[in-house]
């Protein structure tokens, strides 16, 4: 009976073993909104033990700006800017002023208007290259798989597209994330064509935090429930002998802050016409002069009436080293910037927000992002472990979200595209196995080493000629001192 067990279980690990991708392997996995100090051993026990266990990044990971959904998945999986890569908000227009026309925006769909998401799908709206697509770039033979992603199912530049792709459509429960880890085991497994690379989207905790906030038990309800799935996929990559062969990065775009209550919201409506300004999430557009005026004044002075802490930029005096106006096409001449604690409101009336909270008698639950990347509330989780990560640490450095693009790079082995994120950066703080900052340029890796082993190859070569040549001179002149004394013995003997 023992004899039969484990023949079943070294068959079973051949099996695996054979269906493997032969390449490195990567799972990317985000949480919408995890925030970096969400990981307890209280709260999320499975999360919190892997996390002991493998690279933890205490102080999580800092966003790009703004500080929302749709712009930080872009800049993870293409390690761009959000100037670089186009998408600038969860819900922005492209203005051309030549022809007078404005395309919008919504892969969410937040505004409920018909064919959103597959608007949002087309190519014009991109410019970078995602790993995905950098990863089947580099062999025919290697495979990518997204489950879920954000934009994993847009068209990018040259059509290319993951190999295995399962797109968002609904917020989903926790039965469909154990569908969805049983489907990753599947992906990595295949007996034709398994994947090496996969990224998971997870929708939550971000949705319950903007329904609940963090106070009122909706959402430690939702990691333990958050956290019994990744307590599941642990087990099935245990169970399948996965553990030790793919390295697993779990990346929250962005975390959350709650807010201080009604009076702390803007809502916006009272002091514009939507009729005739366009808006995005945060972005205003007005079409002239005038208009920007008008518009710029109305909500400039009910920031200071209300005394809520919200910026009004000009797109002018809105700060370069965020990378992020860069786009002008895409950003509109008013920006808008709540602090923590503060948030800016589309739907909202003040009379409405008023009928909804009872005139005071109920309190506001609600948490939100979009705050100044700095602020340690946007802060996401950011969690690696695997065969090439290295031993387990904890580290107070705080990570970029566009680092993680050569990162994956790094450990996929593959040569990036064109990116703003540094390797260095982030490996300098993650004991990363086979890197040596030395041999890294992050401007043109491979090019660097490259370089650098066709000088060390020259060097060894100029170092060989030398030898033999010291040795051949070392030789001659022992030959020529056994002639001389030869010659010298011939002499007297003569």
């Amino acid at each position: 009976m023992v004899y039969l067990y484990v023949t079943g279980v070294i068959l079973l690990w051949l099996h695996l073993a054979n269906s493997l991708s032969r390449f490195p392997k990567v799972l990317l996995i985000s949480m919408d909104g995890l925030r970096y100090d969400s990981i307890s051993g209280y709260t999320v026990p499975n999360l919190h033990r892997w996390a002991t266990q493998n690279t933890w990044f205490l102080r999580g990971m800092r966003p790009q700006y703004m500080t929302m959904t749709s712009t930080n998945y872009m800049g993870m999986v293409t390690g761009l800017h959000a100037e670089s890569h186009g998408i600038v908000s969860n819900a922005f227009y492209d203005i051309d002023k030549e022809s007078g026309t404005a395309d919008f925006f919504d892969y969410w769909n937040y505004t409920e208007r018909p064919g959103m998401n597959g608007n949002a799908r087309k190519r014009s709206w991109y410019t970078g290259e995602p790993i995905w697509i950098t990863n089947e770039r580099a062999s025919l033979e290697r495979h990518s798989a997204c489950i879920q992603w954000p934009m994993c199912d847009a068209t990018f530049p040259d059509g290319w597209a993951p190999t295995y792709l399962s797109s968002w459509t609904k917020y989903q429960d926790s039965r469909e994330w154990m569908d969805d880890v049983d489907e990753i085991i599947k992906l990595f497994t295949r007996n034709m064509d398994p994947a090496n690379f996969v990224a998971w989207y997870i929708d939550e905790p971000d949705r319950t935090l903007h329904k609940h906030g963090f106070y009122d038990g909706k959402y430690i309800k939702i990691l333990a429930e958050l956290d019994k799935v990744f307590g599941y996929l642990i087990a099935q990559m245990r169970r399948y002998h996965l553990i030790d062969e793919i390295n697993i990065i779990l990346a929250a775009d962005h975390g959350h802050a709650q807010i201080g209550g009604a009076k702390n919201v803007l809502c916006i409506r009272e002091y514009i016409d939507f009729s005739r300004v366009l808006t995005g999430h945060n972005i205003l557009y007005p079409t002239d002069q005038a208009l920007f005026d008008e518009v710029y004044n109305n909500l400039t002075k009910a920031v200071n009436d209300n005394k809520l802490k919200i910026k009004i930029y000009t797109k002018d005096s809105f700060p370069d080293y965020h990378h992020f106006k860069g786009h002008p096409s895409r950003i509109g001449d008013i920006i808008i910037e709540p602090e923590v604690g503060y948030e800016v409101d589309y739907n909202c009336t003040n009379d409405s927000m008023n009928r909804a909270l009872d005139y005071g008698a109920k309190r506001l639950q609600s948490s939100t992002h979009g705050q100044h990347p700095d602020n340690f509330e946007m802060h996401g989780a950011l969690l690696l472990g695997g065969p090439d990560i290295g031993d387990a640490q904890k580290t107070k450095r705080i990570a970029e979200v566009i680092d993680l693009y050569s990162l994956m790079c790094f450990l996929l082995d593959i040569r990036p595209a064109p990116n703003n994120g540094s390797l260095n950066r982030i490996a300098k703080h993650i004991h990363l196995r086979g890197y040596h900052p030395w041999i890294w340029d992050d401007d043109e890796p491979y090019e660097y080493m490259l370089l650098l082993l066709v000088s060390l190859l020259i060097i060894a070569i100029i170092i060989t000629i030398c030898l033999i040549s010291l040795c051949v001179i070392l030789a001659l002149t022992r030959s020529k001192g056994d002639y001389d004394e030869e010659s010298s013995k011939s002499s007297i003997s003569v």
